[in-house]
């Protein structure tokens, strides 16, 4: 074949497997099981973010060294080891910074988003097998029971059946068949959205921590640069201007609808 074999944590069989073998009781919720069954990634996939955050700093503070030496320098030689220095160490850092940020991309696909996916419909494709899928389901012994003694009577006689209509068989028909098909519906909407959606949850939930460790770099490193009262007298004006902001943003998605209204008419 000249497709090469999945990966172990990507077959539906072996990820069941693996998923069900964690030290959790069925009874722990579904978000938590999977955690505790991807809980390696997971934290694998946080700590590179938080190193790529850290990274992401490294190219300017490069770039800021170099502009103030340049500065600062009294002669001009031909060969300057120091700047040399500033400009290899720029190099560097966007090398490292671009191999990080490829390898979280690739981490939160190959590592999560797909595992988790097919671990969700592995497990709802097994429990929909358990299900008894027949078109005329076995009628209880009770009803069974009720039905002898409505045909024999009291006495010994006929009792009179019950008359229903035929509209009203109709409509109890039509609810069963609705009731099958809305059960069906939910089964192909956790296959083709619910599982999907958790996946994707677990590839991007790392860009939670990214916005926060990059706040905390860019607060630290703009403290370190301009100072406290530059840096609050700048986010003030952000806390200020944003609802300014939100309120043109929402004005401006309002005109885009109508345009789009008016250019169907």
């Amino acid at each position: 074949s000249d497709l090469p074999a999945m990966d172990s944590h990507v077959r539906a069989r072996d990820v069941k497997e693996a998923f069900k073998s964690i030290a959790l009781k069925p009874t722990v919720s579904l978000w938590l099981q999977i955690f505790w069954a991807y809980r390696g990634p997971l934290v694998f996939q946080w700590v590179m973010v938080i190193l790529s955050s850290v990274i992401d700093a490294g190219p300017q503070l490069a770039m800021l060294q170099l502009l103030q030496y340049l500065e600062a320098r009294q002669s001009f030689d031909l060969v300057d080891l120091k700047a040399w220095f500033c400009v290899g160490s720029l190099l560097l850092v966007t090398l490292l910074e671009t191999l990080v940020d490829y390898r979280v991309s690739w981490l939160m696909w190959s590592d999560l988003g797909v595992p988790i996916r097919s671990t969700c419909t592995t497990l709802i494709y097994e429990k929909m097998m358990r299900i008894k899928d027949c078109k005329e389901p076995p009628k209880e012994e009770k009803e069974a029971k009720d039905g002898d003694k409505n045909m024999s009577g009291v006495n010994g006689k006929k009792a009179d059946e019950p008359k229903i209509s035929k509209a009203e068989v109709a409509k109890k028909e039509a609810e069963k068949k609705k009731k099958a098909g809305q059960s069906e519906q939910d089964v192909i909407n956790m296959f083709a959205v619910d599982t999907n959606g958790v996946g994707v949850f677990g590839a991007i939930n790392q860009f939670y921590i990214m916005f926060l460790s990059k706040f905390v770099v860019s607060i630290v490193f703009l403290l370190l640069l301009v100072g406290w009262e530059s840096l609050l007298a700048g986010m003030l004006i952000i806390v200020i201007v944003y609802p300014l902001n939100k309120f043109l943003a929402q004005r401006y998605g309002r005109v885009q609808k109508e345009l789009m209204k008016a250019r169907d008419k």
